[in-house]
């Protein structure tokens, strides 16, 4: 038996263990950074969207020589609302290869799947090295101030920042006629520093963001339309 086959990455099945600790750290990846979406926002919004289209119209997903569309990524990233973070970016590039790479293995092209979970991991990479620049600057700053104290809190900061988030985005979707995100945004900040006190440095410009990068379907279901202001004559 020649021993070079046993290295060889082609095996479906070491294809499909990769495959899956690449999703699974993009749903994590995914809630850290969009926690409103809860544990299962990557495979709701993301992942499932992906599959069932490579299923159902795999030619709009994936072009006949393998490549994926990007321009399909890209209007699936549209969902996500007008302000889009690079990290999410990532994300959906890496998943929408790494369903490619599963459809090329269910035709059984080995070599093709394998490339593009590749590329999936060059994604992921970005991801997880944009992540890391942050952790390591977070922790220069407690090293610097060399405090315990500071070093939890400054690794605290951005969890806070999110469950913040979180609960914005819970207050603007109890209701379905807020008049402006404005208004909205004063509701949030008063229920916010009720709960979390003086945290953000400027909470109206912060919170009125969060709602701005809502997706355009929750901004629809939330704010009135402007009622039209022209006269007849």
């Amino acid at each position: 038996m020649n021993s070079e086959n046993n290295n060889t990455p082609e095996q479906p099945d070491r294809i499909v263990h990769r495959a899956i600790r690449l999703l699974n750290t993009l749903a994590h990846e995914y809630f850290q950074i969009s926690p409103q979406y809860g544990e299962d926002g990557f495979r709701e919004r993301v992942f499932n969207r992906m599959d069932v289209l490579s299923i159902t119209n795999p030619g709009e997903m994936i072009l006949s020589k393998g490549e994926v569309r990007t321009e399909k990524v890209i209007e699936f990233l549209g969902h996500e609302g007008e302000t889009i973070q690079s990290d999410v970016g990532w994300i959906y590039f890496a998943c929408a290869h790494t369903v490619a790479s599963a459809r090329a293995l269910q035709t059984g092209d080995q070599d093709l799947a394998w490339d593009l979970l590749c590329e999936a991991h060059k994604f992921a990479g970005a991801l997880l090295a944009t992540n890391e620049l942050e952790t390591v600057f977070t922790q220069a700053v407690a090293n610097g101030l060399n405090s315990e104290r500071a070093a939890h809190a400054a690794k605290g900061s951005h969890r806070k920042h999110n469950e913040m988030r979180a609960m914005a985005y819970e207050i603007v979707l109890e209701r379905t006629d807020w008049p402006s995100q404005a208004m909205a945004a004063r509701t949030v900040k008063t229920q916010l520093k009720a709960k979390y006190g003086e945290v953000l440095t400027n909470p109206q410009n912060t919170i009125e963001r969060w709602i701005r990068a809502m997706s355009a379907d929750d901004r629809a279901k939330c704010f009135t339309p402007p009622k039209s202001t022209s006269k007849k004559t």
